[in-house]
């Protein structure tokens, strides 16, 4: 029994600016681990091909100083931004990070699961630019 579909992608070349007030799809650079190539860098999605249950993982790391007094990761089902099947909440007193992690179910086909993040500072904030900013996930074994 393999622990597949199971990816992991994150921030390497730039951070990305996340504005005040409004839930934002993370972007990533770069895939380390696309073990059936179900995650679309060009939409952000982790549509897995085999149906059950998965183990999804989500971060964020601020390249800020900037205080924010909630800072929120969702990890969404069928959804960029909402339609939560969980989310973790925060705050960025000086270069924090949030993280979270989720079970989820896929049906193999249609369902996809993406991560995205809240701020309220009262401006945009960024991203760190590095692996601190992560997504990934994979299947249950048996389930």
């Amino acid at each position: 029994l393999a622990s597949t579909p199971a990816f992991w992608v994150y921030k390497a070349t730039s951070g990305q600016a996340i504005a005040n007030d409004t839930w934002t799809l993370l972007t990533f650079q770069t895939e380390t681990l696309d073990s059936d190539t179900d995650f679309d860098m060009s939409t952000y999605k982790f549509t897995p091909t085999t149906a059950g249950w998965y183990y999804l993982f989500s971060q964020v790391y601020w390249a800020t100083a900037t205080d924010a007094t909630s800072i929120l990761i969702g990890i969404t089902k069928n959804s960029t931004t909402v339609n939560h099947i969980a989310y973790g909440t925060g705050y960025n007193y000086y270069y924090d990070s949030v993280a979270i992690s989720a079970l989820g179910y896929a049906n193999g086909s249609s369902d996809y699961f993406c991560a995205a993040c809240y701020q309220n500072s009262g401006g945009s904030i960024n991203t760190a630019a590095d692996e601190a900013t992560h997504f990934g996930g994979y299947k249950i074994i048996g389930a």
